[in-house]
């Protein structure tokens, strides 16, 4: 079983994830049989697959929140000029980038 933490930073979030040997085998073949077969002969490419949890059976189960709205209301206004956050109705429309992090 394969269990990363999916981390938004921007959010303060951590979200527990987690697959199967089976369901990664399976998703696996489907993509070097597929299309995009070159892409997935690699090692590597193997890899990132395996802790890309976008691909993953179970996705953000269980989230820990570590920040409250209020929280992250002060912290967006102190980083964005109002320009910025009025083009969104809420600081949680904003799009970020997700890092996530494979524990093996």
């Amino acid at each position: 079983m394969l269990l990363p933490f999916d981390f938004n930073c921007e959010f303060g979030e951590i979200n527990l994830c987690f697959n199967t040997e089976q369901a990664f085998a399976k998703v696996l073949n489907n993509y070097q049989n597929g299309d995009f077969s070159e892409n997935y002969c690699t090692i590597e490419a193997i890899y990132h697959l395996r802790c890309n949890t976008g691909d993953w059976e179970y996705q953000c189960f269980d989230t820990l929140y570590v920040f409250s709205e209020d929280e992250l209301n002060n912290y967006f206004n102190q980083l964005y000029t109002n320009d910025v956050v009025s083009l969104c109705s809420s600081p949680n429309l904003i799009i970020f980038y997700i890092y996530s992090v494979c524990v093996w």
